[in-house]
């Protein structure tokens, strides 16, 4: 499975041409003619890579790169340069960009830096989530115990969204363990120094 792709650039042909290319080689891919729009849509964790321009009006590449690493400071990003911006895209690595393409470039230089850079953000994100696991399963309070793929599948599930600012619904069978799970995230998460109330539903008639 490939790993999702942000496009920016505010050229449209070019846009359109990696769009394809990508397409092509079964990434799935979102384009951006302006990096502002492109960073909104960005979260940590994210599972991609980035491909961006560094010379473009309103927020440059190196702007994005700057806000994006304060996101996440291990998300990978390519910046694709002019030949007279070789200087700018120097300064990109030593902030943090993963690699820099000068154009005119060809196609299998790209998908080679792109792969690294995929398999790269799989490993760092595999890695988080063990050692989110593990401090989850080794801190005070309810563990969700069991090493078969949907227990592993429900962990990772939990810790992506331990600390979201909504209600979760927990459905299941009598039995199943949803208020477990329930114990589990309130523990594991931000709110866990605050009071937790479980009530029972079962005294209240149905409507």
């Amino acid at each position: 499975m490939t790993s999702p792709v942000i496009l920016i650039d505010d050229e449209p042909a070019i846009l359109n041409a990696l769009k394809q290319l990508l397409h092509l080689e079964g990434y799935g891919t979102s384009v951006f003619s302006q990096a502002s729009e492109a960073l909104s849509t960005l979260e940590p964790n994210w599972p991609g890579v980035v491909v961006t321009d560094i010379n473009m009006p309103g927020m440059d590449g190196i702007a994005f790169l700057k806000q994006a690493l304060k996101l996440d400071p291990e998300l990978p990003v390519i910046m694709l340069t002019g030949h007279g911006d070789i200087s700018t895209a120097v300064d990109a690595m030593r902030i943090g960009a993963y690699d820099f393409l000068e154009k005119p470039f060809s196609n299998e230089h790209l998908l080679d830096v792109l792969r690294r850079a995929s398999d790269k953000r799989k490993l760092v994100l595999e890695n988080r989530e063990l050692k989110d696991e593990l401090s989850a399963q080794g801190a005070a309070g309810p563990r969700i115990l069991g090493h078969h793929p949907q227990i592993r599948e429900l962990r990772r599930l939990l810790a992506r969204i331990k600390d979201i600012p909504a209600d979760v619904l927990i459905r299941g069978e009598t039995g199943s363990g949803k208020d477990l799970v329930a114990r589990y995230l309130h523990y594991n998460s931000k709110r866990a120094s605050e009071n937790f109330v479980a009530i029972t539903a079962a005294p209240f008639p149905k409507p």
